[in-house]
This record gives C-alpha cells, sequence and structure tokens, in this order.
C-alpha cells in the first residue's frame, strides 16, 4: 500500500514538473506585435518562436504592401510605417507550402505620424545602427574631423564625409548576391569588417550612419538606369531636400577613375519601396 501511495506520489510530482516545463516553454515561446509606438512611424515585432518554416511580417496600407521576413529573436525589432497616415493592418504569416501561407496574428492600427521625417530616423530591420561597433567608429572619425576644423559639422557636410569614407573603403563584392540566403539581412559591422558587399549593404551602411546622426535617410529599394538588376540606394535629407544618393555605383565609378556626380537626378531612378 506504501509502494502504492509514493508511487502515486512519483507520478502526480512528475506530471506536475512536467506541467511546469511546458508553461515555461510557452511563455517563451512568444509572438506579439508592439503598436505603442506607431505615431512616431514604427511597429515592433517579438517572434521569439522555434519554427523550421518561413515565416513573413506584412504591413498593408489600402492596395500598399511591405512585406518582411522574420526570423526567431529574443528582442524586439522595428518596422517603419512610412506609407503615410491612416488604417495600417499588419499581420504576421507562416508558410505552409509552396507559395502559400496562413496568418499566425493579425492586427489593424490608425497610424497619425507626429513627425514624418522621424520615420529615416529609427533603427529597424535593415538598417540595424544600435549598439553597433561601426557607428562608434564612425562618430569617433567625425568628432576627430571637427577637431581639425575646429567647429561642428554642417549636416551636408557630415553626410558627405560619411560618403566619402564608404566610398574609400568599400568594394563591390560581384559574387556574394550568388551564396545569399532569402532571408539576408545586412549587418553592418559584418560589411565594415569585410570592406566589401553588394548594394543592400552599401544603402544599408550609409543609412545607419546618418540615422546615428540624426539625418532622416531612407533606403530606397528599385530600378536604375545601367544597372542590370534590382538595386538599392539611399535619399537623405539634405537642406529640407530629399536628395538622392548611390554609393554602390559611385563607388565602382570611383574606383574605376570615371566621372560621377553626388546627386542623382530622378528620372534614372524607379523606386519600388522605402524604409
Amino acid at each position: 500500500m506504501r509502494k502504492k501511495r509514493n508511487l502515486y506520489l512519483f507520478l502526480f510530482i512528475f506530471s506536475l514538473l512536467l506541467l511546469v516545463q511546458q508553461t515555461e516553454s510557452k511563455a517563451e515561446d512568444k509572438i506579439i506585435i508592439k503598436d505603442d509606438e506607431i505615431a512616431k512611424g514604427k511597429v515592433s515585432i517579438l517572434y521569439n518562436k522555434d519554427s523550421d518554416k518561413k515565416i513573413k511580417f506584412s504591413i498593408q496600407k489600402g492596395k500598399a504592401r511591405q512585406t518582411f521576413n522574420l526570423s526567431k529573436s529574443a528582442n524586439y525589432v522595428n518596422f517603419p510605417l512610412s506609407m503615410g497616415n491612416g488604417e495600417y493592418k499588419l499581420t504576421i504569416y507562416e508558410n505552409t507550402e509552396g507559395n502559400k501561407y496562413r496568418p499566425l496574428m493579425s492586427k489593424s492600427v490608425q497610424v497619425e505620424i507626429e513627425k514624418e521625417d522621424e520615420i529615416f530616423l529609427h533603427s529597424i530591420q535593415e538598417i540595424d545602427w544600435k549598439d553597433k561597433k561601426v557607428i562608434g567608429f564612425l562618430k569617433d572619425r567625425l568628432d576627430q574631423e571637427e577637431k581639425r576644423v575646429g567647429r561642428k559639422l554642417e549636416q551636408h557636410e557630415i553626410v558627405g564625409f560619411v560618403y566619402q569614407h564608404i566610398l574609400d573603403t568599400l568594394a563591390y563584392d560581384y559574387d556574394k548576391i550568388n551564396r545569399l540566403a532569402y532571408n539576408y539581412l545586412p549587418d553592418v559591422d559584418e560589411v565594415y569588417k569585410e570592406k566589401q558587399g553588394i548594394c543592400y549593404d552599401y544603402s544599408s551602411l550609409f543609412a545607419a550612419v546618418l540615422r546615428s546622426q540624426n539625418i532622416p535617410t531612407k533606403l530606397v529599394k528599385g530600378y536604375a538606369d545601367g544597372v542590370k538588376d534590382y538595386h538599392a540606394w539611399n535619399e537623405v535629407l539634405i537642406n529640407h531636400h530629399w536628395t538622392i544618393v548611390d554609393t554602390t555605383s559611385d563607388s565602382v565609378y570611383y574606383k574605376a577613375g570615371a566621372p560621377f556626380e553626388f546627386e542623382k537626378s530622378s528620372e534614372h531612378y524607379k523606386k519600388t519601396s522605402e524604409l
């Protein structure tokens, strides 16, 4: 009888421990859409779930839609609400088969942006500049330049300094595009360490450094004259004017000794999205 009671007690304790373990596992297994900063033009996603399936995050406003790949992370990841004021639908999808997806979570929010330019200062998934070594390194270089000239640099001078530094430092990697995973994201520290990259890397690094200096900068994707494939470049707010800057193309021209101009004409660039 005593043995039977001990067995029941053991099974009860074992079941209780198993339940606690499952509860803790579910507590860590989180998917959250955080919308408390939508007035600043950003939404934050926590996707902390083990999955071998492709996960996507969709931001939709009317017929316009931006879609991003998601990977498991214990930290919130920021995404821009850059399609103007109005109602947005935010949805996290999980791949079921082929090109088919099912929604895991969805939320509609009404967005009224307080300061439109502030959208393009945030550290986001494609332009992650928080706690990056290269940001601190280039800040030191800018501080040294200010000491050299004996004054604070103007906004356009900061842009020019960072632009020239990227042209001097980075080289285009013609083979990288063939090695990329479907969910590739630029890591600005890795790009700067390797001293080479593709247009996605150039534009992410340029935007990251300028945003860290409080200069609104967009990462733009689309098509450009003279560029065969899908392309990425930047638009920088200089003296209240959005200026098209293509550090990738200019880096190639610069190293080849070919002529080029800093500001590009919108006639030669067709954007499909901006972040």
